[in-house]
């Protein structure tokens, strides 16, 4: 544990690679069992969107913050949820968050679609790469064997965990 700014750092927590429209990650939920065994009194946050994107669901978490006299402060955004005059800035906040989000999605969803009915692949599945020289879509045999294999344990009743 550290000390800075008269708070003591009881740990952190983050979501890497996992979208802020879902509240089902593992660093919410780690914050989540921190507030139910009352170690913490702030969440300090880069800015809201790293709590979510989701504007309902991130409204509901920071009530249910609230509700534990847990305090949200967004660090490069000045923002404070027990200070009524932010209020109406974390809503704004809010829905530009979850407005983004959805716009990125749907600009990702749109190049994909595109990319697709030019018949570009941009993605093969693992065991398949495209040859350079006629563009056939050719099998890889020793990631072909390695899938084979992962599939094997898995159906023999090999855990993920175990398998990987």
């Amino acid at each position: 544990m550290t000390t800075q700014n008269r708070y003591e750092i009881i740990g952190e927590s983050f979501d890497d690679n996992v979208s802020g429209m879902t509240f089902n990650r593992k660093g919410l939920g780690e914050i989540e069992n921190a507030v139910n065994e009352g170690k913490i009194d702030v969440v300090l946050v880069k800015d809201l969107s790293r709590l979510g994107r989701h504007r309902t669901q991130t409204e509901l978490f920071i009530d249910h913050l609230r509700q534990n006299n847990v305090k949200v402060y967004s660090v490069t955004e000045g923002i404070d949820s027990t200070n009524e005059n932010d209020d109406l800035m974390i809503g704004f906040k809010q829905i530009f968050n979850d407005f983004y989000a959805k716009n990125i999605s749907k600009k990702v969803h749109t190049g994909i679609r595109k990319k697709q009915k030019s018949e570009l692949v941009v993605n093969l599945p693992m065991r398949y790469y495209k040859d350079r020289n006629t563009n056939e879509i050719l099998i890889d045999e020793t990631a072909a064997d390695i899938v084979r294999e992962i599939f094997q344990k898995y159906i023999n009743g090999y855990g993920l965990t175990t398998i990987a």
